[in-house]
This record gives C-alpha cells, structure tokens and sequence, in this order.
C-alpha cells in the first residue's frame, strides 16, 4: 500500500469508530438534554446551565420510599429565579410517575445554596435528577 491508501484507511477506521461511538446511548436517558456535568442535575438550557449548579447530594430511606436532598447553587452575584422538579427512575432507568409532579419556583440570591427535598413518589424508585428552568415570563394583553 502507498502513504495515499494508508491515510485513507486509517481516516476511514478513525470516521467508523467515531460514528458508531456518536451512535451510542449507554447511560443516557432518552428524552434527556442537558449542558450540565452531573449526574443529578438536567438543564435544556446552555446559559441557565453555567447560573446554576449542584453543590450537595443525599438521600436516605423513610420507611420504603427513597427521600432526596440536593442543594442548588447560584453562580452568578444577581439573584436567580427557577423552576425545579425531581424526576424519579426505577432500577431499569425508566421515569417513574412522569405527570405527577409540578415544578416548584425557588429564588436563589446571589451565590447562595438553597436545599430542596423531595418524597419518592413509589417505592421502585431507585434515582433521581432534579429538572431546572428558568421562570418564564409573561405578558399579559389588554391590562389598562
């Protein structure tokens, strides 16, 4: 083989091996899009995800239902109105009771942690992510 063919190959294995690497979803949650590096934390949105972070996990057992805790952090030095919800999974990583909960609208001040606490809403729920939006606002037509 000649320098021509041997780049070709070694460009076309390097273009397979990304492709079917880019394919894969192993550890992903369908419907999931986050701009965030943890675990517990889903951001749809790349600004809000550099505001907002999580600087504290836990969670512990109330008779059979799972209990989370999680402390959300504002990194900018303005306050920070937010939306947030836990979404709660099984062992398979599927969602569990995905109608039941509503966001909660929080205010964090400027750099400052604030703890939210959620219930498993069932007993098969074995992990949790905390969804995070900013408050939409609104306008309100006709107001005189």
């Amino acid at each position: 083989m000649n320098k021509l063919q041997v780049w070709f190959t070694a460009g076309m294995i390097t273009a397979s091996v990304l492709f079917s690497a880019g394919c894969s979803t192993s550890g992903m949650q369908a419907g999931d899009s986050t701009y965030t590096d943890s675990p517990y934390l889903v951001v749809d949105d790349p600004v809000l995800a550099d505001q907002v972070s999580i600087v504290k996990v836990g969670h512990d057992m109330v008779g059979d239902m799972m209990r989370a805790q999680a402390s959300l952090k504002s990194n900018r030095d303005r306050s920070l109105q937010l939306q947030y919800r836990f979404s709660w999974y099984d062992a398979n990583g599927m969602e569990i009771d995905t109608q039941g909960k509503a966001y909660r609208d929080i205010i964090l001040e400027g750099k400052d942690a604030v703890s939210v606490t959620s219930m498993a809403p069932s007993p098969a729920a074995q992990e949790f992510k905390i969804r995070v939006r900013k408050v939409k606002a609104f306008k309100i037509d006709n107001i005189k």
